[in-house]
């Protein structure tokens, strides 16, 4: 959101909102390591070399966490300078078989 701001609106003229409908995932790797979701996810982070794309430049500067954490979007909602209304569930069907591992 905060590169459409950025390149695309004058945020002293226009209101912009971001209302996105997916993409808050647990970050875990199942019970006892069974799926290993984060770990794949910071494989893709690495493999597609996403530090190179649009990405919240704040996130790299965190010294907590590895660059690879950025891809999770919890890890980089905080820093969106556009007011955002998050519609995703706790926990979905997807994320009770695909990453808790149940």
């Amino acid at each position: 959101t905060n590169y459409i701001a950025d390149n695309f609106f004058d945020l002293q003229q226009t209101k912009l909102v971001s209302m996105p409908d997916v993409g808050f995932f647990i970050e875990y790797n199942g019970y006892e390591g069974k799926t290993q979701w984060a770990n794949n996810m910071k494989y893709i982070y690495e493999m597609q070399n996403v530090s190179s794309s649009i990405l919240d430049p704040v996130c790299f500067d965190n010294k907590h966490w590895n660059n690879s954490e950025c891809v999770f979007a919890q890890n980089i909602a905080g820093d969106n300078i556009v007011p955002t209304f998050v519609l995703n569930s706790q926990y979905d069907s997807y994320q009770a078989g695909a990453i808790l591992g149940t």
